[in-house]
């Protein structure tokens, strides 16, 4: 399985937005040809080395596993400086605790918040914009840079909030509400890279550094209880192979078939070893108890680990198989050996887990990557990666760690 890029390879670019829906990118494009006409003050001037430093990470769980890569490359740039972070309430566990932020602000946008009813998304949505700029505006940061390329980004909120220095990508729109700006462009590098040479484009002295997960620790309560945890579910340290089927998009999941058959091989390599389904929400639940088929050997924990415990759960397994997910990211984080099935609506090339312990699966096909955010009726990128190519891997992942221990 490999990923294809060629003459039919699409863009996710519409008019320069990474907006597919035409009211929106209409709606984007239009607002922005306003404010281009009537904003003055854009900066043309160097930014300066920061003292307070606005991390800007859109987007959900995922997004902001990856967005940590950043810190060790702006703590080395800047030894000196303040860090803080703003990112959606449901992204705060990632960065809660974390050595290199001093603050943590959220904002909860109604198109990316996936709970309450759209008047209580609505709500949120004011409440939060109100809140993080005034609490923005109180730290005084005096460079802001805004990751997130698609929308919604954070530009209204750093020019409310009056950030001196606000950078960011035109391609998510408000780009005139920036006081240096780029284009997104799509180089086909991961999306940490892209992250980094935003920073480069605009901030003096960064590094060139390979990207890595940079998570905090977790909760010495949660690393003390984690063994009794283990005990409580029947597995033990490095006997269990972790399966996450869940995905925000429900096109994008793997057959139910297809992991019941994974499960069958990984049994006849060892019988021995358990098998734990995690997941988080109804939809995960559903599609956990489709697989596991009245199989009570099959451990669920769907709806039942904290953050922390989850993190434990994923980084003591001796695999990790799931969709284009938080749980690989996390488990590629840990060192943990993960297989990545990913579909390709979006470029895999873009939103691989990082390291070296990690197999991307995806069905190449002349029309991937789409970036058509819903997929289509087929699928094939994804629900053509078969059972015997994710066993395959994953008993080559087990079978090398068995020649290890040996």
């Amino acid at each position: 399985m490999a990923h294809l890029t060629g003459a039919r390879r699409s863009s996710p670019l519409h008019h320069g937005y990474l907006v597919k829906h035409p009211a929106l990118n209409f709606a984007l494009r239009t607002r922005d040809a306003w404010l281009e006409r009537t904003r003055t003050g854009r900066a043309t001037m160097s930014v300066p080395i920061p003292r307070r430093l606005l991390v800007c990470v859109g987007g959900h769980l995922g997004d902001a596993v990856l967005a940590t890569s950043v810190f060790p490359v702006l703590q080395s740039a800047f030894p000196d400086a303040a860090i803080g972070v703003l990112a959606p309430s449901w992204s705060q566990p990632v960065f809660e605790n974390h050595p290199a932020i001093r603050w943590r602000h959220a904002f909860d946008h109604w198109k990316t918040n996936r709970s309450g009813s759209a008047v209580e998304r609505w709500i949120e949505y004011r409440r939060s914009l109100n809140r993080s700029v005034a609490e923005i505006n109180e730290t005084r940061y005096d460079v802001a840079v805004d990751l997130y390329p698609y929308f919604p980004n954070a530009a209204r909120i750093l020019s409310e909030a009056e950030v001196p220095i606000r950078i960011g990508y035109t391609s998510g729109g408000g780009g005139p509400l920036f006081t240096h700006s780029v284009p997104w462009v799509d180089t086909g590098r991961h999306t940490v890279e892209q992250h980094v040479e935003l920073m480069r484009t605009f901030l003096p002295n960064l590094p060139s550094a390979q990207p890595v997960y940079d998570l905090p620790p977790i909760a010495p309560e949660t690393e003390a209880r984690g063994p009794a945890f283990l005990e409580g579910l029947g597995i033990d340290v490095g006997r269990y192979a972790v399966l996450h089927p869940g995905t925000g998009n429900s096109r994008k999941r793997w057959p139910a078939h297809h992991w019941r058959t994974l499960i069958d091989r990984l049994r006849q390599f060892d019988k021995d070893l358990a098998v734990v389904m995690t997941g988080h929400g109804a939809p995960d639940m559903a599609a956990i108890e489709e697989i596991r088929a009245g199989d009570a050997s099959i451990i669920s924990t769907c709806n039942r680990t904290s953050w922390d415990d989850l993190r434990y759960l994923l980084g003591n397994a001796a695999l990790v198989v799931g969709v284009d997910s938080l749980a690989v990211h996390l488990a590629a984080a840990e060192q943990v050996p993960c297989i990545a099935i990913m579909a390709a609506t979006s470029d895999p090339a873009h939103w691989r887990p990082l390291g070296s312990h990690v197999r991307v699966l995806t069905n190449a096909l002349p029309c991937a990557p789409c970036f058509r955010s819903t997929g289509c009726d087929a699928m094939a990128c994804v629900r053509d990666v078969t059972a015997d190519e994710v066993a395959r891997a994953a008993v080559e992942f087990l079978g090398s760690a068995r020649h290890s221990a040996a």
